[in-house]
């Protein structure tokens, strides 16, 4: 076990502390990414290739998309997940992702992106998308 100033946590407590800060990193890089493909959408760099854009615009609106996207999975993931943070959850962030889904166009973008794997996002969090939007989940791998 290891001792802070508040008390005392557990192994268990710690390894979860790392890996959530694992995953904060790697989703503030992909952030990063995803807004150098959105400031330079001429290059065929972005998880979805060129030739599946009618246009520059619609590339990026897709690009900005994936980034609220990775947002609501990190939110979902963060505080949903963690029992000290449910609140937050339950309260702010739920509300505000079921209000989004029913912006139009969003279930069909959605939708592009999961059930034409274009896009991967974390497993339970494609569900919970599937099913706050009614749509069928697809298959697992």
């Amino acid at each position: 076990m290891a001792k802070t100033k508040g008390g005392i946590i557990t192994d268990e407590k710690t390894s979860e502390i790392g890996e959530l800060q694992i995953y904060n990193w790697l989703e503030d890089s992909y952030m990063g990414f995803l807004k150098f493909c959105y400031e330079n959408p001429e290059m065929d760099i972005f998880d979805i290739a060129d030739e599946k854009f009618a246009s520059v615009k619609e590339k990026k609106e897709m690009i900005a998309f994936a980034m609220v996207l990775s947002l609501h999975e990190r939110a979902f993931l963060t505080l949903r997940l963690h029992p000290d943070l449910k609140d937050q959850w339950d309260h702010c962030w739920e509300p505000y992702i079921k209000r989004f889904v029913t912006r139009k166009g969003f279930k069909e973008k959605f939708a592009r992106l999961y059930n034409n794997n274009e896009m991967e996002f974390d497993a339970r969090f494609e569900d919970y998308m599937a099913d706050i939007m009614h749509i069928p989940k697809r298959s697992k791998k």
